[in-house]
């Protein structure tokens, strides 16, 4: 990545280090990383948020002047829509200008931020997982793909990138001790697979390790995770761990190229320069170790990172972008809210007057000027002669709570008034600020008890009900889904969710969001359900028993219902579609695939469609999920205006991994590509061959005898080579005993039962050999 840059100077200035420096230099100094006090060297400095540490606490909140803008006098950068949220708009180029946005405000910072440690890449695997809302989907693709324009936002002004944390960290609970336990095929087709096509696409300055182990050893400090990470993928450039991550292992982790640990230098440095002097790592481990961190700090340090930010505009874009970030799930024709159908308002809910707008911890931001919804539907409902009355319905607590407890008088009288027929109720419920965070897990799905008691009543006097549901996961609706007319899902949509809510609801904007999580029917449907954070007795190991079934792949090929599909949102429009057209009926592993369709909006508005790309593969020799994301694109469209949608696929797209063979392949095999606008909902499907795909099944001495039985090439052998009785005796029809042999395996036949043996050591060979022959020509061919 930044290779020879710099060379001369990293070489002098490594030439002129002791053996305590380098070791110094293995931790940051100040928040600074691979600083060289003696040189009056100082590397660049990270940051979780572009206001710096003050800002992921509810303490580093500015204090608003009359006009709601800060009047403290300090820097508060804008709160844009969480990671979870930008995904919901399912929109590349919007991730791409937010992650642009993230380092204008990064480099406006007086703490001069040169590196943002962002966006979170780990996948949901539960909807339990409290950092639900930092992270971008349940879908491995997707994830990725967003990922890399993030990374190449933040990369295009100057501001280095960090994605986290590398690598299967999906759960709070225990993370520093948990064992991620996962098979060879899972981890590369789901939790490298996001990791991978971000650093080939974008290649970030540095990579966060997460705390966790994988398969039995600490990632920090794994030489199969790192050798993943730098052989497999390719990476080259800094690998930092999270905070105190290192556990006993610090030589270890360094000597599998791990270059930063975030831990105090004296602990460290005693350590390394031990490990030294005692043959445990080499110096020029080291040196290699310095090498890359100094191309990388010389080239940070010599990005302009000093950027006045236009906080009013960033303020006005943030409604626009949190727009497009929220899913309308339900409409029966309530919404948009006008005049003609209803002359009073209820706003029910104290997340309506104050609002929670990302999720705690770390990816926490107070923002600039936070938009109050209340008060945005009062001004627009005053402008379209609609009364509007508020009730809190429920209080939230004012602290992050232990899970389970209640703070006292979180309640509170609900004094739900008497609700007439034309009466419409806008009920906000959701996540109260603590209740999704990093460090520990939901315990539940459900929403707090006060605001379930609020839509209680509420349901029990009307069904002229919107719910505004705010979070950053999935929350159960089944008690009240069917009572109501209308939900939105806004998730943590940013200091802009207010203004963005209300724009919604009075139509002013179309609803652009589409789910990146399944909603299901029952928490116990879920994938990780039986297993999400491990049994007590079990722990530190998590079994991944729903393998390659994560999210909509789990309830898509289980065919169990859910509530609301992966990729799934209203329009305030309508679309149609025309037939897909793709430049090839057959293709070669090598070849590249077009599939292109038009969309046209039929209704009377402007809107945006997702469309989404999944193959589904008819046959082959692996399991595979019933449907897998493989692309994605958003248009947006005026009314009767037509748009042409094009995808490019390559191999890749189809490939397989074979744990046995240790390899990616794709298998020569017929594929159905549909072109969805969620998982469940597909408006149109085209079939493709694939032919000359890679051998990823092979016969050996071990392979059961039913393989063989079932091998064209096997059979003509007999014909050619032996008596007819042993063709009989091959023949499931005619020797019924057989089906008893069929899972020994083949070199069992060349072993004497009661007599001869069936065949000779050599002609066991040649017969593996004829049946693999068979399998590399019939890859070749078309076999439809």
């Amino acid at each position: 990545m930044f290779e020879k840059l710099f060379d001369t100077v990293i070489e002098n200035m490594l030439g002129r280090m002791t053996l305590e420096e380098k070791a110094y230099a293995l931790t940051p100094l100040d928040n600074q990383y691979c600083s060289i006090p003696s040189q009056d060297f100082y590397g660049p400095t990270p940051q979780d948020v572009p206001g710096g540490g003050q800002d992921n606490w509810p303490a580093g909140k500015p204090v608003p002047g009359e006009d709601g803008r800060p009047a403290d006098g300090k820097y508060h950068p804008v709160a844009f829509p969480s990671n979870s949220a930008v995904a919901m708009s399912w929109d590349k180029k919007l991730a791409y200008d937010v992650g642009v946005k993230w380092a204008q405000e990064a480099k406006a910072s007086p703490e001069k931020i040169n590196i943002l440690n962002r966006p979170g890449m780990n996948l949901k695997r539960s909807p339990l997982c409290g950092r639900n809302y930092d992270y971008l989907s349940e879908d491995p693709v997707q994830t990725g793909i967003l990922a890399a324009e993030y990374v190449k936002g933040i990369q295009s002004q100057g501001i280095g990138a960090c994605p986290k944390h590398f690598l299967a960290n999906n759960q709070e609970f225990d993370r520093m001790n948990t064992d991620s336990v996962i098979s060879e095929r899972v981890l590369h087709e789901v939790y490298l697979r996001p990791w991978k096509k971000m650093i080939q696409e974008a290649q970030p300055w540095m990579i966060m390790t997460s705390y966790n182990k994988v398969n039995g050893e600490w990632v920090n400090s794994s030489k199969e995770c790192m050798k993943l990470l730098r052989e497999e993928i390719g990476y080259e450039g800094v690998v930092v761990s999270d905070f105190l991550a290192i556990h006993h292992n610090k030589v270890a982790a360094h000597r599998n190229q791990m270059d930063i640990e975030l831990a105090a230098q004296e602990i460290h440095t005693k350590e390394i320069v031990e490990a030294v002097k005692n043959g445990e790592i080499k110096e020029e481990e080291l040196d290699q170790i310095i090498r890359r961190q100094l191309r990388m700090a010389l080239y940070a340090l010599k990005q302009e990172n000093t950027q006045e930010a236009d906080l009013e505009a960033f303020h006005r874009e943030s409604i626009e972008i949190a727009e497009q970030c929220m899913s309308l799930l339900k409409n029966e024709d309530i919404l948009p809210v006008t005049a003609s159908c209803t002359d009073r308002l209820i706003v029910a809910g104290e997340l309506a007057e104050k609002p929670n707008i990302t999720g705690s911890g770390s990816g926490y931001m107070n923002g600039y000027m936070v938009e109050n919804p209340l008060k945005n539907i009062c001004t627009l409902a005053e402008k379209a002669g609609i009364q509007t009355e508020y009730i809190p319905g429920y209080r939230m607590a004012d602290k992050i709570l232990p899970l389970g407890k209640k703070e006292a008088g979180q309640s509170c009288d609900l004094q739900i008034p008497q609700i007439c027929q034309s009466d419409l109720v806008l009920a906000f419920v959701g996540a109260p600020y603590g209740h999704e965070s990093e460090s520990y897990d939901r315990p539940d799905i459900c929403l707090p008890e006060e605001q379930r008691d609020m839509l209680d009543s509420l349901t029990k006097q009307t069904d002229n009900i919107v719910i505004v549901l705010s979070g950053g996961s999935v929350y159960d609706m089944t008690p009240w889904k069917d009572k109501v007319k209308g939900i939105l899902f806004a998730g943590f949509a940013g200091e802009g969710a207010g203004a963005a809510v209300a724009n919604i609801l009075f139509g002013k904007s179309e609803p652009g969001g589409r789910l990146t999580e399944t909603f299901p029917i029952d928490f116990a449907h879920t994938p990780a359900y039986f297993d999400f954070t491990g049994k007590m007795m079990e722990m530190p190991h998590v079994n991944y028993s729903e393998g390659l079934l994560t999210g909509y792949r789990w309830y898509d090929t289980r065919h169990l219902p859910v509530l609301y599909p992966f990729g799934y949102g209203l329009s305030y429009t309508t679309f149609s579609y025309t037939e897909p057209v793709v430049d090839k009926a057959v293709m070669t592993p090598e070849d590249t695939l077009t599939v292109s369709l038009d969309v046209t909006n039929t209704g009377k508005r402007a809107g945006s469609q997702v469309i989404q790309l999944y193959i589904h593969e008819q046959g082959g020799l692996f399991a595979r999920p019933e449907r897998e994301l493989r692309d994605f694109a958003k248009v947006f469209l005026q009314p009767g205006e037509t748009k042409t949608v094009k995808f490019t696929l390559s191999g890749e797209d189809f490939a397989v991994y074979s744990d046995v063979l240790h390899k990616w392949g794709v298998q020569s095999d017929r594929y159905e590509i549909l072109l969805n606008t969620s998982a469940q909902d597909s408006i149109a499907r085209v079939s493709v061959d694939i032919i000359r795909g890679d051998q990823m099944y092979y016969f050996t001495e071990m392979s059961p005898l039913v393989q063989f039985i079932n091998c064209p090439a096997f059979h003509e052998y007999l014909k050619q080579n032996e008596p007819q009785w042993k063709q009989d005796f091959f023949d499931l029809e005619k020797t019924e005993f057989l089906v008893l042999m069929l899972p020994l395996p083949f070199y069992r036949v060349s072993e004497p039962l009661q007599g001869e043996p069936f065949f000779t050591a050599e002609k066991i060979s040649e017969i593996i050999e004829l049946c693999n022959q068979y399998v590399r020509r019939e890859n070749n061919t078309q076999q439809r």
